[in-house]
């Protein structure tokens, strides 16, 4: 009875293993080809995720290709190229290599023809008194002389003026916006490629940075500040020619280049721009008064603090450091009414720390003031500090 008791026990035993067994294979086997389906799902899911996300990369540039197309197209008519010659001088193959040395771009900015590029693209047609040559998209030219020329040497912009009407200008951006990364196209007239066909050429990058300030270039006695930086290359002809969004709207005038040696003058991917937002103000004031009126004075002298002079008046100089003192203060003069006496010590100009005189000249030029407008001075006297607002007058001419 007991052998018959596990005989049973023993074959519900050996019952329920070969069913765990088969329940744990069946379960195996399901869970293996659920998990390949599963994978297999994940893969093919995966690969159209891929497939979509190139489409839609295609789709995106094929749009941002297509602005950019357009915005070049548009702006394109509105592109000049400019060549200094002597007068008389014909522009021909014979004479256009002479002139690309003295060669660059410019960009319509109104319906009246009135055309903005950098002062230095024209500056030996004021100074050596030559002429202008501009050819407009399609090949249509116009020589001018100085006399329609206008120009601010310390921000390194000119306008000039050609006869005609209903020009077409390219829409002006906001430089104060301009975000880096976003797209930048240049177009111009590099090495004289406009010529060839009587269309700007054209470059792409981005805006690599803004706001970037070089201050007082003395060389050519340019002040350039809150520069747009971009990769968009730039070489030698395209300088005074527009920087613009995708849009097509004109966010700068390009300038200059930092080359990469003395052997090789083209672009290293570091151009920058004047941005349209300065760049209007200084092209306004030109257009409503011929120039931007900075020949001012203040009726006061100064001078260098030098090592003498602190040793002789040692106990007058003790504990500063820097500026220049005043010598001369004419009567009736701005220096007289803003308060100002002799052995009044200058130490800031607009909050500008200066040193010598010079710094002192640099400081009225770097933040381009104008006739009219007042400077900011601290000045110490008798070893008290003060604030004194310096009016630039206009300087007087008398025959």
């Amino acid at each position: 009875m007991k052998i018959n008791n596990y005989s049973k026990v023993l074959t519900y035993l050996i019952i329920l293993s070969v069913i765990y067994c088969v329940f744990m294979v069946t379960y195996s086997f399901s869970k293996s080809v659920n998990s390949t389906i599963l994978n297999n799902y994940i893969d093919i899911v995966k690969v159209q995720d891929e497939n979509i996300a190139s489409l839609y990369k295609q789709i995106s540039n094929l749009g941002i290709e297509k602005k950019m197309i357009s915005a070049i197209d548009k702006v394109s008519k509105s592109v000049v190229s400019i060549y200094v010659i002597s007068k008389n001088q014909m522009l021909s193959e014979e004479t256009i290599e002479l002139a690309n040395k003295n060669s660059g771009s410019g960009v319509i900015i109104d319906e009246q023809g009135y055309v903005v590029t950098n002062y230095h693209v024209i500056k030996s047609a004021i100074s050596d008194d030559n002429e202008v040559v501009i050819r407009l998209f399609g090949g249509e030219q116009f020589t001018i002389g100085s006399d329609k020329i206008s120009f601010d040497a310390l921000t390194d912009l000119a306008i000039l003026k050609i006869d005609g009407y209903n020009f077409t200008p390219p829409l002006r951006g906001d430089s104060d916006k301009v975000k880096v990364g976003s797209i930048a196209i240049a177009l111009g007239n590099p090495l004289g490629l406009f010529d060839m066909s009587f269309e700007p050429t054209a470059t792409t990058g981005i805006i690599s940075g803004k706001n970037i300030d070089f201050g007082l270039d003395e060389d050519f006695g340019s002040v350039y500040k809150d520069m747009i930086q971009t990769d968009a290359s730039i070489n030698p002809g395209n300088s005074g020619g527009p920087l613009l969004d995708k849009e097509g709207k004109i966010i700068g005038i390009n300038t200059f280049i930092i080359t990469g040696s003395e052997d090789y003058k083209g672009s290293v991917g570091l151009n920058f721009a004047i941005p349209i937002n300065r760049a209007i103000k200084i092209i306004n004031g030109l257009k409503e008064n011929g120039k931007i009126d900075r020949e001012h004075i203040t009726g006061i002298e100064l001078e260098d603090i030098s090592l003498g002079m602190k040793k002789i008046f040692s106990s007058y100089f003790e504990g500063i450091d820097g500026g220049v003192i005043v010598s001369d203060v004419e009567k009736k003069s701005a220096g007289e009414k803003a308060g100002l006496k002799i052995r009044d010590i200058i130490i800031e100009v607009n909050g500008r720390k200066i040193n010598s005189v010079k710094d002192y000249e640099n400081a009225i030029l770097e933040d381009e003031m104008k006739t009219g407008e007042y400077i900011e001075l601290l000045i110490l006297r008798n070893n008290e500090s003060k604030v004194i607002n310096l009016e630039l007058e206009k300087r007087k001419f008398h025959d």
